[in-house]
């Protein structure tokens, strides 16, 4: 399969670049090296994620039910069963990172590996989306929070019709962040990121989501590189 996030890389500062540098003392500066090795680092996620085979494209709730059709997750389950092997190799120029499965690996295992991946890389994304809204303020393309609350319908809390594809990005990047990696247990506060984010995995797909990671990681260096070199 095709990996189309390799590509991005081209898109971030060159070696040698000022943006890279740590001697600057400039808070500007600062912010844009900040977002852009946040950045770098959700491409690595998302490229490793990528080459494990093709994303899925049923809803993530699916995958996240424990055998025999219980709906409680268990996602680990795969590992809680049986013991696995891990290892790393040094070969010359090469890093070879080995889990050995002791049994044949199923689709919900394969997407408990890709999603981790993902939300690794949706976790850095987002950081990188918190440092550049100082920069860029009230700007659609690097939307905070609050912002973002706008685009969510207060009554479906669901995502408004009327969105430009990369505001969908940014809210689909963001919902899975916080469905993913935020716990923190629920209290019924009617915030519209928290209801989005409650019913997540009941609207979205894997697909969707790397595909939304690639659009704002690829909007964010473009940013972080605006008033740079």
């Amino acid at each position: 399969m095709s990996n189309t996030f390799t590509p991005l890389w081209q898109c971030l500062p060159k070696v040698g670049s000022d943006l890279w540098s740590y001697k600057s003392k400039d808070p500007e500066k600062t912010r844009q090296r900040s977002a852009l090795e946040l950045l770098a680092g959700a491409l690595w996620h998302l490229e490793l994620a990528s080459e494990l085979g093709d994303f899925p494209k049923e809803k993530m709730s699916k995958f996240f039910e424990a055998k025999g059709g219980s709906k409680n997750p268990q996602p680990w389950e795969a590992w809680l069963e049986k013991p696995k092997g891990l290892s790393v190799e040094f070969p010359e120029d090469d890093l070879l990172l080995r889990y050995r499965f002791f049994g044949p690996l199923d689709s919900a295992v394969s997407f408990l590996i890709q999603s981790m991946l993902i939300a690794d890389a949706a976790l850095r994304i987002d950081g990188a989306r918190e440092i550049l809204s100082l920069e860029f303020p009230n700007c659609s393309r690097c939307p905070d929070r609050n912002m973002m609350r706008t685009w969510i319908g207060c009554k479906t809390f669901t995502l408004k019709g009327s969105l430009k594809e990369i505001k969908k990005h940014f809210i689909v990047v963001t919902g899975f962040r916080d469905a993913y990696m935020h716990g923190e247990i629920p209290d019924g506060e009617s915030d519209r990121l928290r209801r989005f984010r409650v019913n997540f995995f009941n609207r979205y797909n894997l697909a969707q989501v790397a595909e939304a990671c690639g659009e704002v990681c690829k909007e964010l260096i473009r940013l972080a590189r605006k008033k740079g070199t």
